[in-house]
């Protein structure tokens, strides 16, 4: 029961910072920092949202597939720590 309860956590962790390194690397492409230290996010100031989507193919693939499944790496981490600690109460 403690190897299970190791891996199950090992396996959370694991997932949750993958999940967290995820989101910091696949919306680097769309969030901005200006000079002033306020956050921007969508196109470049001069570029419809429309161009700049059709022109920018890796933003459009990581909107479809790699941000949701880095919240589910995260869900999924969270979920299973959660486990962890509930199965030595039961």
């Amino acid at each position: 029961m403690e190897q299970l309860l190791l891996w199950l956590n090992t396996v959370g962790l694991t997932l949750g910072v993958l999940g967290a390194l995820g989101l910091t690397i696949f919306t680097k492409d769309f969030i901005r920092i200006n000079a002033d230290g306020t956050e921007t996010w969508g196109p470049p100031k001069g570029v419809s949202n429309e161009e700049w989507k059709s022109k920018n193919l890796k933003l459009r693939r990581n909107q479809k597939y790699f941000i949701p499944c880095s919240y589910i790496f995260i869900g999924s981490g969270f979920i299973l720590q959660l486990i962890c600690l509930w199965i030595p109460r039961l």
